[in-house]
C-alpha cells in the first residue's frame, strides 16, 4: 500500500501545517484522500480523534540526478510525473496514510533540496535537531553519469553523517535503463563502489529505472517502511549484472571486494575513484558544481540576472526566517 500525494508545489508558498484564509490546515484545504489499500476513511462524527504520527524525508543528489521523479513514483506510482519541473531551492510535499482502523493517520513530510550541494545548508531548515530520529535522507545517484555517481554519493553521506551518525540514509541508483549498457567490468566497479560506501555508512542501497515496475517496487517498499513504518521486505540482490536491492545492514565489506590491499576507508574510496577514473576518463577530472554559475558569470543577461539576484534575496530572507522558526521549535 502507497502513500496518498498532497502535492505542495513549493516551499515559498506552503510550510508544514500552516493555517490558510479560512483557519482549516493546509492539509484540509488541499483536500483528502484515502488509499486504495484502505478499507476504511476516518468518521466525521467519531469522538475519537486521530493520533498523527509523522516523518520526515529529505531527498538530496546532483543536478538532474531524477530527485523529483523519485517522489513523484513514491507518492503515486499509478500516474508518476516522469516531466517534472527544475526544483527550486527547497521544495515541499508530503504522503499520507491512513490505517485500516481509521484510528490512525501516518504522514511523512518530504523535502527535496534543488541545485546541487550549493544549497546543502537549506537541508537544516527542514531537518532540524528535534526531528532527526524520525527522520530519513534519500541521496540520488544518476547512474546514467557513472563517472560521478560514486565521488557525489560519497560526498553527500559525508555531508549527511556530519548532521547526524546514525540517521537512516538510502542510496538510489537512478536510471538504471542506461547504466545497462555499460560494459560488464565497468559495472561491476561502480556496483563494488557504491556497495562499498553503503555499507561503510550503513545506508540502504537500491538501483531503479522507472520503466522496470520491479525495481520500483523495491525502491517504494524500502521507502515506506522508512516513512510509514511498513513491515521490511526480504529482497537482497548483489549481482552487479542485475539491479541492486541491498538493504541496510545487509551487506558485508568482506564478500564485496577490495579495489587495492589497504583496508582505511579514506584510501579504499581514494582507490575506488581512481579505478572509476580509469574507466571513464572522458569526465574523470570532472567539472565542479560551481561550475554552471561560472559560466552564467561569464554570460550576462541583464533580466536574468536581475531575477537570480531577487530570487537569492528571497532565499536568504527566507533561509533567516525558517532558522528562527526552527531554534523556536527546539526551545518549545
Amino acid at each position: 500500500m502507497g502513500p496518498v500525494k498532497v502535492a505542495v508545489p513549493d516551499i515559498w508558498a506552503h510550510i508544514s501545517h500552516s493555517k490558510d484564509n479560512s483557519g482549516k490546515t493546509a492539509e484540509e484545504a488541499d483536500g483528502k484522500t484515502v488509499d486504495e489499500g484502505d478499507a476504511t476513511q476516518i468518521d466525521p462524527n467519531s469522538s475519537k480523534t486521530p493520533i498523527e504520527e509523522s516523518t520526515f524525508m529529505m531527498v538530496v543528489g546532483p543536478l538532474g540526478s531524477g530527485k523529483s521523479t523519485a517522489i513523484s513514483h513514491f507518492l503515486n506510482p499509478s500516474k508518476p510525473d516522469n516531466k517534472p519541473k527544475p526544483t527550486v531551492a527547497l521544495e515541499y510535499t508530503y504522503g499520507r496514510r491512513t490505517s485500516s482502523t481509521g484510528d490512525k493517520k501516518d504522514i511523512c513530510h518530504i523535502w527535496e533540496l534543488g541545485g546541487g550541494s550549493k544549497l546543502s545548508n537549506l537541508i537544516d531548515i527542514a531537518i532540524t535537531p528535534s526531528r532527526l530520529s524520525k527522520s530519513v535522507f534519500v541521496i540520488t545517484a544518476d547512474l546514467s553519469t557513472p563517472a560521478t555517481a560514486f565521488s557525489t554519493t560519497v560526498q553527500w553521506l559525508d555531508r549527511i553523517r556530519s548532521i547526524a551518525k546514525h540517521v537512516p540514509c538510502v542510496v538510489v541508483g537512478t536510471k538504471y535503463d542506461k547504466f545497462n549498457t555499460e560494459d560488464g567490468l565497468k559495472r561491476k566497479a561502480l556496483c563494488q563502489a557504491l556497495r562499498y560506501v553503503a555499507c561503510l555508512q550503513g545506508a540502504s542501497l537500491v538501483f531503479i529505472s522507472h520503466s522496470d515496475s520491479t525495481t520500483m517496487n523495491h525502491f517504494r517498499a524500502i521507502l515506506n517502511h522508512y516513512a510509514f513504518g511498513a513491515e521490511k521486505k526480504r529482497s537482497l540482490q548483489v549481482d552487479p549484472m542485475k539491479p541492486l536491492v541491498i538493504p541496510a545492514k545487509k551487506d558485508n565489506i568482506e564478500k564485496i571486494g577490495m579495489p587495492g590491499k589497504e583496508s582505511a576507508p579514506k584510501i579504499v574510496i581514494a582507490e575506488w575513484n581512481r579505478v572509476l577514473e580509469e574507466y571513464w576518463p572522458t569526465i574523470a577530472e570532472g567539472k565542479n558544481s560551481n561550475e554552471d554559475e561560472e559560466i552564467l558569470d561569464l554570460l550576462p543577461e541583464t533580466t536574468i540576472d536581475t531575477r537570480r539576484k531577487h530570487r537569492q534575496v528571497e532565499l536568504d530572507t527566507y533561509r533567516s526566517q525558517a532558522l528562527r522558526k526552527a531554534k523556536f521549535e527546539v526551545a518549545k
